[in-house]
């Protein structure tokens, strides 16, 4: 499932994957909410929290990580992103070819107003569907 380099822009009808700790409660399968923690930047993400985009990997392989409880997966669109004055921009790793970006959500912005805004519009509103819980197979 291979569509190139992963420099190219993100087209607008594009879905992306963020993947959510399925430890944290971040995500209450009963109700079906989402928190807005789950776009919480981490001290590593200095550019931008990560996604997956869906043209080059499974919602099953955006999940994969080393945390034994597994993960679940939220489904994003690109346009609905950048409908909302939000951008997802390429940043391809070694390795991950499908990997993007939020430069809007970052850690040194973590505590401002506007990132706890953006975490509750991605996560109430712009979030389609979240998937999961997937749980690492034992080797």
């Amino acid at each position: 499932m291979s569509y190139g380099d992963g420099t190219e822009r993100l087209d607008d009808d594009e879905l992306i994957y963020r993947r959510v700790l399925a430890s944290h409660g971040l995500f209450n399968s009963e109700t079906g909410k989402l928190s807005p923690e789950a776009f919480r930047p981490f001290k590593y993400d200095e550019t931008g929290i990560s996604v997956d985009r869906a043209k080059y990997c499974t919602v099953r392989e955006a999940a994969e990580g080393r945390n034994p409880k597994g993960y679940f997966v939220a489904v994003l669109r690109v346009g609905d992103i950048r409908r909302a004055g939000l951008e997802v921009v390429p940043r391809p790793v070694a390795g991950k070819p499908g990997h993007a970006e939020m430069p809007a959500l970052n850690y040194a912005d973590r505590r401002s107003a506007e990132t706890q805004q953006r975490k509750l519009l991605l996560a109430r509103q712009l979030t389609l569907r979240v998937e999961g819980p997937f749980i690492r197979a034992e080797a």
